[in-house]
């Protein structure tokens, strides 16, 4: 009897976390629909209860100081800025609800957290693979009005919003699975085969660069890296590495703007403009201007119009398409400041068990989602519960028999 209430306890908790994570995580198009009222009051009393039980019941590490940190000096700057607040509020909860649930489940139980992670996404990243399968011109449009009033449609949306978004979810829907295989398996299973199949089949159809590029970079690293790696103990497959690697890019692709070396690839394999890396040069110069007349604290979050204004009048140019570019455009230094302080935190958890396949695959994972940065900027809560699994690592990896 006592075993069938723990085994029920445990049932309805994993039903509970699924469909806050479902809650927080919204899929773009359900935002288009009148669930959308639904999943608006669904967030509001999910966030109150994960608050609550985490100020009741966890130790506020570091890493979550320097989260809240980031998000409330992106609030600040919004208010100061005149901005969307309200907008930004949003994110700053989202993300900091979505962060202490994944501390307190990873430390309740590891292995059903991580079970209900690669359930969740994977049944989003299947309904999102039929969406395109069925849908390949785009399951929905929006339309979108200019302060000029001139507007126009854009129809390349599918169940997980718009093409550059979807790689993110399958970059680390993939990660979370080759963690689990890595942890309790202790190999990678067809199952993340088949997932990676579907998943990369998906970017071939709607062929978004980014993604593709470092998605089957990370797939080509699990498959066949991994197997080599991790009876060698190799410096270069390390979060410094990685961290160090991704400022040499930065500075070659956005600051030098030198395309030179990735040209044949842009332009052949992904039929882009390696000159200006799709416009998005023009886009960084004119953040850069920005962000030299108010270097601190940015403008915080602003209204679609004003940032499309503000970065040159295009109607793409709705935010700075890197994601280091854009957390300075909107908190200035001091948020890139704990942006910076938080990935340093990973590092040296990650560096602790250097030595663990789990850490290897974390790291790499982390180091895909930088490459992506560099052209692409994200709002999508799924980063953080992955930044916060790296933070939580050593845990899990160190004490694998008290985890569940």
């Amino acid at each position: 009897m006592k075993i069938y209430k723990s085994n029920r306890k445990i049932y309805l908790r994993s039903i509970c976390v699924f469909i806050i994570l479902f809650v927080l995580c919204e899929p773009a198009y359900l935002s288009h629909t009148w669930l959308s009222i639904v999943f608006g009051l669904g967030k509001y009393v999910a966030i109150v209860a994960v608050l609550i039980l985490y100020f009741i019941n966890r130790k506020v590490t570091p890493y979550m100081i320097c989260l809240m940190l980031l998000q409330s000096i992106i609030v600040v700057s919004t208010f100061l800025n005149e901005g969307d607040l309200y907008g930004s509020i949003t994110l700053f909860i989202k993300f900091i609800s979505i962060a202490m649930l994944t501390q307190m489940e990873l430390q309740h139980s590891a292995k059903s957290y991580l079970k209900i992670l690669i359930n969740l996404f994977s049944i989003l990243l299947f309904i999102n693979f039929i969406t395109i399968l069925v849908y390949p011109d785009g399951l929905y449009t929006t339309t979108r009005v200019l302060s000029d009033s001139t507007s126009w449609i854009d129809p390349r949306y599918w169940f997980l919003g718009f093409k550059n978004g979807i790689g993110k979810y399958i970059l680390a829907t993939l990660c979370f699975k080759a963690v689990y295989d890595t942890l309790y398996v202790k190999k990678i299973t067809s199952g993340f085969i088949f997932l990676s199949i579907i998943s990369y089949w998906s970017l071939i159809m709607i062929w978004s660069a980014t993604s593709l590029f470092t998605v089957g970079l990370f797939i080509i690293f699990i498959l066949f890296a991994i197997p080599i790696i991790a009876k060698k103990n190799w410096k270069i497959f390390s979060m410094k590495s990685y961290l160090i690697i991704t400022v040499a890019l930065f500075l070659v692709i956005v600051i030098f703007q030198n395309s030179s070396i990735f040209y044949y690839l842009i332009e052949n394999i992904f039929k882009k403009n390696a000159i200006t890396f799709s416009g998005r040069t023009f886009i960084w110069n004119n953040a850069f201007k920005w962000i030299k007349a108010s270097p601190l604290l940015g403008y915080g979050v602003q209204p679609v119009n004003t940032v499309i204004y503000m970065l040159g009048g295009n109607k793409h140019y709705s935010d700075c398409h890197n994601y280091f570019i854009n957390t300075t455009f909107q908190g200035g230094i001091v948020a890139l400041g704990f942006l910076l302080a938080i990935f340093i935190m990973c590092t040296k958890k990650l560096n602790s068990i250097r030595n663990t396949t789990a850490s290897k695959i974390m790291g790499f994972c982390i180091f895909c989602f930088f490459v992506m940065f560099l052209t692409e900027n994200t709002t999508n809560p799924i980063l953080w519960i992955l930044i916060t699994l790296a933070y939580h690592l050593p845990e899990i990896s160190g004490q694998n028999n008290s985890y569940k």
